[in-house]
């Protein structure tokens, strides 16, 4: 095993504290969370995170698009709303967690119930005397988002 990575499996993100990790500053943040939204799983990690920390966010619109919009399959009733859904989460992560996204682009690999997935990247800023990006977005660089606009 990496000495660098430290896997938090099992541990309930939402009250994620410094001493869960050793209070060791960290700067690179993977997320793969099933049945429970992004947003409820990684705020407190995002918060945390080192100015200057990648994260790259597995996004299952399943998960984030409401109970109202998911069958009883567990897929969305409306495939076609998933890029919309994912593209709430990359402005969520920018506007409510001041993030700066890096993109946002369908996954290669579709989710085990055959429910679209996406990968979102991005990047915490160091600060209002650095540039936006920490200076390292173009080692993440994933090419165009969903809606088309460059990353």
């Amino acid at each position: 095993s990496d000495p660098r990575v430290t896997n938090l499996e099992g541990l309930n993100a939402r009250y994620l504290e410094p001493e869960d990790y050793n209070d060791e500053p960290f700067d690179f943040l993977v997320s793969d969370v099933s049945f429970i939204s992004l947003k409820l799983a990684l705020a407190p990690a995002l918060e945390q995170a080192e100015p200057g920390a990648h994260c790259l966010l597995l996004v299952k619109p399943q998960f984030e698009a409401g109970r109202e919009a998911i069958s009883k399959a567990g897929l969305l009733k409306e495939p076609e709303t998933a890029p919309l859904v994912a593209a709430e989460l990359e402005r969520w992560l920018a506007e409510d967690m001041g993030w700066t996204s890096l993109g946002l682009i369908p996954s290669p690999i579709s989710g085990g119930d055959g429910n679209e997935e996406f990968l979102l990247a991005g990047v915490k800023p160091l600060g209002a005397d650095h540039d936006e990006d920490g200076g390292d977005s173009e080692d993440m660089d994933l090419g165009d988002d969903i809606e088309g606009d460059e990353a």
